[in-house]
């Protein structure tokens, strides 16, 4: 079945969540990727925990540095505040199967396991927190 919706969790996962001045950029690779996802017609969520207004503003503040990127590569922003992250809005909305869904975050049991049990795609990253993190986002394949 073929990906028609990612679903991004932010901290940890594209965002540094130490990062309280906005210092770092987004993830290694995260251009190329969202390039690849918008040429295979893909749309981008955010599935955050966070407050969507701040959560925005470090989006806005990571797009600018990027001087690549804009907020429109995000297709809508979801605020998923259970634990864990319950992805049936989502998949409701976009009038999706499970299996059209690629969860992508840095914590399986708050980001992931409910996703992998209703059959969505998940893949677990490393958390962007670490100095001299070597994850590529790019390295990533959507099916």
């Amino acid at each position: 079945m073929k990906t028609r919706v990612v679903a991004l969790d932010i901290y940890g996962t594209i965002l540094s969540s130490s990062d309280y001045e906005n210092a770092m950029p987004f993830r290694n690779g995260f251009e190329e990727f969202v390039k690849r996802c918008h040429d295979a017609e893909i749309d981008i969520v955010t599935a955050s925990d966070s407050e969507i207004n701040m959560l925005r503003i470090d989006l806005q503040e990571a797009c600018r540095k990027s001087g690549v990127l804009d907020m429109n590569i995000f297709d809508s922003f979801y605020y998923l505040n259970t634990y864990p992250k319950q992805f049936s809005q989502l998949i409701e909305d976009y009038g999706i199967k499970p299996e059209e869904l690629f969860v992508i975050g840095d914590n399986y049991e708050s980001d992931l396991r409910e996703a992998e049990e209703v059959g969505c795609q998940v893949l677990i990253v490393p958390k962007y927190d670490l100095v001299g993190d070597r994850f590529d986002f790019s390295s990533i394949q959507i099916k």
